[in-house]
C-alpha cells in the first residue's frame, strides 16, 4: 500500500519540469524547489526576495551568459548565471 503511494505521489510530482533557474525559458512562470550551496546563498537569496516555495517569472535571459531578469514578490531583479544555477525550480507553465 506505502509503494503505491509513493508511486502516485512521484508521478504526480514528475508531471512539471525540474530545471536550474538559468536553463527556464524567458516568460515561464517557476516555483522555486531548492536552493544549492550554502546557507550564504539562501541568506544572499532571500535578500533578493527569492525563496523555496516562492514563485517567480522568469521575464528576460541575457544572452552569451548574461543575467536572468526575474520578477520576484513584485519587484524585477537580474540573477547572475552561476547562482540561478544553483536555483533548481519546477516550470509550472
Amino acid at each position: 500500500m506505502l509503494q503505491l503511494m509513493t508511486t502516485a505521489h512521484a508521478r504526480k510530482t514528475s508531471a512539471r519540469e525540474m530545471v536550474s533557474l538559468d536553463a527556464a525559458p524567458a516568460g515561464s512562470r517557476v516555483r522555486v524547489v531548492e536552493v544549492g550551496g550554502g546557507t550564504g546563498l539562501a541568506r544572499r537569496l532571500a535578500q533578493l526576495n527569492i525563496r523555496v516555495n516562492q514563485a517567480l517569472t522568469v521575464e528576460r535571459v541575457a544572452p552569451l551568459g548574461g543575467p536572468i531578469l526575474v520578477e520576484a514578490a513584485g519587484a524585477s531583479v537580474a540573477v547572475g548565471r552561476s547562482l540561478a544555477h544553483k536555483v533548481k525550480v519546477e516550470v509550472l507553465a
